[in-house]
């Protein structure tokens, strides 16, 4: 399983932006999954996947290759 690093909406009634909109790590299913939900999408952009990333995804828990 690969990877990305994603921005995601996250807590909006905090102060501060990296609460606001976090980037986490996702799997491509769970970023797949996330773009067939419409409206109730909560990645806002999919990052440069050359940067470090954690090594689970942050919806699913799976661990990367």
């Amino acid at each position: 399983m690969h990877l990305k690093n994603c921005m995601i909406r996250g807590d909006m009634e905090s102060d501060s932006a990296d609460e606001q909109y976090p980037t986490v790590s996702v799997c491509d299913e769970c970023i797949e999954q996330d773009k067939q939900s419409g409206d109730e999408s909560v990645i806002i952009q999919i990052l440069n996947s050359d940067l470090p990333y954690e090594t689970s995804c942050y919806f699913c828990g799976n661990d990367s290759d």
